[in-house]
């Protein structure tokens, strides 16, 4: 199974934004959940009302709900078949009840029946971070919430999560915080975005979502691409780089990981610097 790299989702932003301008968009003969996800949103945001792809590709992004998700008539009813935990269709957070409901989906996805107990509530509270942040920035007063979207590989031994939105973006959103604005003037948000503490509210008790993400992800020997407007940034084999994207409206996140590597959250807390005036148990 390829991964996927920052040259594929530039190419497929490019090719997003020629589509919307042409109404004909390139599709690739495999698709993963960042083309489910962002094409969606694309499609909604337009309010399209139409939607024909290839034969080959039709009915694996019926499956994944992508018709639904962009609000267009599908084309034809497909069977539910069970997924048996590897995959999780494009989801709308549509309110609040369903942030839990996703969380619980992509949980059974990531671990797979191979994971201790030890780790499992972290690592949902890690994915709460995200999905709430997702349902959060998004412009869920034009009807454009926030998706996500997974999928499994057993044979190809490769997991991916995407979370998408298309808000006023991470850059606008640190902003917000004063005390952030000087490392904006010259910082990549999205990689300041993943540093232990970062939050657009100083007041309140969050900013390591992202930064336990980072964590998990390089642990686990896999990547983490993080998109916002026209700004990149990208963790992979423990590598960070930074780069320059056709703009995106809103924030998008990839993770992708080799399904065998366990993910151990215990082993990235205790190499956090402890807060003042927390302690290490404080985040079990």
């Amino acid at each position: 199974m390829k991964t996927t790299t920052i040259y594929n989702v530039r190419e497929w932003l490019h090719a997003l934004n020629l589509g919307a301008q042409t109404g004909n968009l390139a599709c690739p003969k495999f698709l993963k959940p960042y083309h489910l996800v962002t094409l969606a949103l694309m499609l909604k945001q337009r309010n399209a009302q139409w939607l024909e792809l290839s034969e080959e590709i039709e009915s694996y992004a019926l499956r994944m709900g992508l018709w639904d998700a962009a609000g267009i008539i599908p084309p034809y009813e497909m069977t539910q078949n069970p997924t048996q935990n590897k995959f999780l269709p494009v989801a709308a957070l549509e309110d609040p009840s369903a942030i839990s409901l996703v969380a619980k989906n992509l949980i059974h996805l990531v671990y797979q029946q191979k994971f201790g107990i030890d780790s499992f509530e972290s690592v949902e509270i890690m994915l709460m971070e995200l999905i709430e942040n997702t349902y959060k920035h998004a412009r869920v007063q034009n009807q454009l919430n926030g998706l996500v979207c997974a999928q499994s590989w057993p044979r190809g031994d490769l997991a991916q999560i995407v979370f998408a939105d298309t808000g006023i973006g991470i850059r606008n959103s640190l902003y917000e915080n004063p005390h952030l604005r000087d490392k904006l003037a010259h910082m990549n948000p999205c990689q300041l975005a993943s540093e232990l503490g970062i939050t657009s509210k100083p007041n309140a008790h969050s900013g390591y979502g992202l930064a336990l993400t980072k964590g998990l992800i390089t642990q686990g020997k896999g990547s983490m691409i993080i998109i916002s407007q026209h700004e990149g940034y990208c963790v992979n084999a423990g590598k960070e780089i930074t780069f320059q994207v056709p703009a995106w409206q809103g924030t998008l996140i990839i993770l992708e990981w080799p399904i065998h590597q366990k993910l151990d959250v215990g082993a990235v807390y205790a190499s956090w610097p402890i807060p003042e005036g927390f302690e290490l148990n404080d985040f079990d």
